[in-house]
């Protein structure tokens, strides 16, 4: 195993004319031999810069779990999406994972969410919002509030509350 130390270089022998961009680069071996050799350090920056390239095509994603502003000027309606952190708000989705709606009159019966995906994707390493984590929190597969949620929905159900039924081709 070879480890390297640079030293700036007294004399130009790297082939380069500027001085300024030599180093003498030492080689110690596990057996105590030395060997040294004169670098141009604009060489290595190149190969450097390279380097740092194909890692920046390698990178991986940073998954966030935030809402998706949809609906109409006064009527809010969210989707809870699992998308890259770099997209805007409204931009491209990987997943979708529930929904949120401010404008239901139940508190509790506002958010829904698919437990199973939403615990995959932070199993993963994606990470929710600050707004989606307390309703994670609250709905999601070990939330505070499930009992909760299934009760107001239950009343918005017998309320009348609800998508319309439409009526189907037999009818």
């Amino acid at each position: 195993m070879k480890r390297k130390s640079a030293a700036k270089s007294a004399k130009n022998g790297c082939g380069n004319d500027n001085e300024d961009s030599c180093f003498k680069v030492q080689y110690f071996a596990q057996d105590g031999a030395n060997e040294s050799e004169n670098v141009d350090v604009g060489r290595l920056l190149a190969r450097a810069t390279f380097a740092d390239d194909e890692s920046r095509k390698r990178k991986q994603l940073m998954v966030r779990i935030r809402m998706k502003k949809l609906g109409r000027k006064h009527r809010p309606f969210f989707r809870i999406c699992a998308m890259d952190a770099r997209v805007p708000r409204d931009g491209r989705v990987l997943e979708e994972l529930g929904t949120y709606d401010p404008m239901v009159p139940e508190t509790d019966a506002r958010v829904k969410l698919n437990s199973e995906r939403i615990d995959y994707w932070i199993s993963v390493g994606a990470q929710p919002s600050e707004k989606v984590g307390v309703l994670i929190k609250k709905y999601g597969s070990n939330g505070t509030h499930l009992e909760q949620q299934k009760a107001a929905q239950q009343r918005l159900v017998e309320a009348g509350y609800g998508p319309p039924v439409r009526p189907t081709a037999s009818e």
